[in-house]
């Protein structure tokens, strides 16, 4: 099927190409006409070799992996479609990401498909910035397009999930290294997501309503990746090569995942906040110094946790 889709877009071209050199002459119209047809040409060879992928068994997957996988993740990586990327995204979670080897989950898949997929997320995130001004009840095509967006953005979160629940399904401990790239990835679109819902209310104004079901559904879905990375990270162990960069990192994920955690307690436990500003005074007591609000939470959390000693430990290792 792949190879019939490869043929569609050659005879195409060359279609257009004929034309021209039978007394044709080109211009600017010819040429963008050309690009038009070799574009909907891929698009169509790539709807073919997806909907082919889905039909396969799970044997076929398996047997397939090392020729299919690469397909898709380069299928990935060149796509300008949200829908075909989200496809794709399904695909490697559902039918292929079940026969990597655990070993190879970061070299294989993470480190290929996370990269292009914070650039789409942020995309995404700047489409929503730059139009929301636009929104309104009787622009029903701004309204549209932000609602795809935001669905699409879902969509993301969902198969970011997929690929943690994977992860904690089928391992028992977790070396840091073999999944590199997947928890400081998930913490940049846990952010951004977090962030853009904080925000919506000034930023969508009064026009709130027209997408609050869908800002919702999102955050929803960033509340659920963000409890099963906090499922992965009591997983995950440093293993022998361990460098100051992934215990940094290590920190930082599970500070700022807690962090998170802690501004909803405290949102729907007021008491919270006392506690933790008793915390603080002891630790003030204790000459403890505070470098920065994050880090106070974080040095907070573990002091509420684990008492003053871990507390301490949390600064160093920090510093």
């Amino acid at each position: 099927m792949v190879w019939c889709g490869r043929s569609a877009l050659k005879a195409c071209w060359d279609g257009v190409t004929s034309v021209l050199t039978c007394g044709g002459s080109w211009t600017r119209s010819s040429v963008a006409d050309a690009g038009r047809m070799s574009q909907d040409a891929d698009v169509e060879a790539n709807r073919v070799v997806l909907e082919t992928f889905s039909s396969w068994s799970r044997e076929d997957c398996r047997r397939e992996l090392p020729s299919a996988l690469p397909r898709l993740l380069s299928m990935y990586q060149h796509s300008e479609s949200w829908i075909e990327h989200i496809r794709i995204l399904k695909i490697i979670t559902d039918m292929f990401l079940p026969h990597v080897n655990h070993l190879t989950l970061e070299q294989s898949v993470f480190s290929q498909i996370l990269p292009k997929t914070i650039k789409l997320f942020d995309g995404m995130i700047y489409e929503l910035t730059t139009q929301a001004t636009e929104l309104s009840s009787q622009n029903l095509e701004i309204q549209i397009t932000l609602r795809n967006i935001l669905q699409t953005m879902a969509q993301i979160l969902g198969g970011l999930t997929g690929f943690v629940h994977h992860v904690c399904t089928t391992q028992e401990s977790v070396i840091l290294e073999y999944i590199h790239s997947l928890p400081s990835s998930i913490l940049h679109i846990i952010k951004k997501t977090f962030v853009h819902c904080k925000n919506s209310e000034s930023l969508y104004s009064g026009r709130l309503h027209l997408l609050s079901d869908l800002l919702q559904g999102l955050f929803r879905e960033a509340y659920s990746l963000q409890k099963k990375l906090m499922e992965l990270l009591d997983m995950v162990c440093m293993g022998p090569s361990v460098d100051e960069n992934n215990i940094l990192l290590m920190v930082e994920a599970q500070g700022l995942v807690r962090t998170i955690s802690f501004y909803r307690l405290a949102n729907y436990q007021p008491g919270v906040m006392a506690q933790a500003c008793t915390a603080l005074g002891k630790m003030k007591q204790e000459g403890l110094e505070v470098l920065g609000y994050s880090f106070l939470i974080g040095c907070l959390l573990c002091y509420l946790q684990y008492g003053p000693s871990i507390s301490c430990q949390y600064m160093e290792v920090y510093n």
